[in-house]
């Protein structure tokens, strides 16, 4: 699908300074997806400028020390995100697809996939899919509707809009694990960077 480049005109550094003030934790799984997407398409010497990008940020977390299941702090995981853009040039198409692959390079997505046997059992569990990977935020299973082949989630949570762009890859992948459809497409309907008092994603397939 086309993803158009919506935060072109926004300051990256601004972005940054904005993630920098994020409180809560992640699991290190998340980091070790956007490491693997990373190496993927930058090698080894792509990592260490990214590790390099963080510690001059003030994040000295050694990436090979990172666990999947430990808790590392979230602002660090989105600027990993933030630091790949900057350093690589990408634009939202990169960064949508580094959240579209980054289920894939999850164990623990993995595991909870087993349990998203249809679209409703994973609309009802994932809530619980999201508290399991952060302590903060919300994720709302807002709206089902299975006959018209479209799902509403909600995520009440403060990230940057490069961020935004980054779910949107991650939630259709995870919609695209389970209709096994040729044809889906994800749309940020409302954005907190926006004015809007959460993040709303409209997933639909045919």
């Amino acid at each position: 699908m086309e993803i158009e480049n919506k935060t072109k005109d926004i300051s990256l550094q601004k972005e940054i300074e904005r993630t920098k003030r994020i409180e809560g934790n992640g699991i290190g799984a998340a980091v070790l997806s956007h490491l693997h997407f990373i190496r993927d398409k930058k090698g080894e010497e792509g990592v260490k400028k990214v590790q390099a990008r963080l510690r001059e940020l003030g994040y000295n977390i050694d990436f090979d020390k990172i666990k999947a299941m430990e808790a590392v702090p979230l602002s660090f995981s989105y600027l990993v995100v933030l630091a790949a853009k900057e350093i690589f040039g990408w634009q939202d198409k990169d960064i949508f697809e580094m959240g579209n692959n980054a289920p894939k390079y999850s164990f623990v997505v993995k595991m909870i996939m087993k349990y998203f046997v249809s679209i409703k059992k994973m609309f009802q569990e994932s809530p619980l899919a999201w508290e399991k990977h952060y302590n903060v935020g919300k994720l709302e299973s807002y709206k089902l509707n299975e006959r018209e082949k479209y799902i509403i989630l909600r995520l009440k949570h403060d990230c940057p809009p490069t961020i935004c762009t980054f779910y949107c890859g991650y939630f259709l992948r995870i919609v695209q694990y389970v209709v096994k459809s040729g044809k889906t497409v994800v749309e940020e309907t409302k954005c907190s960077s926006r004015g809007d008092a959460y993040h709303e994603f409209l997933i639909k397939w045919k």
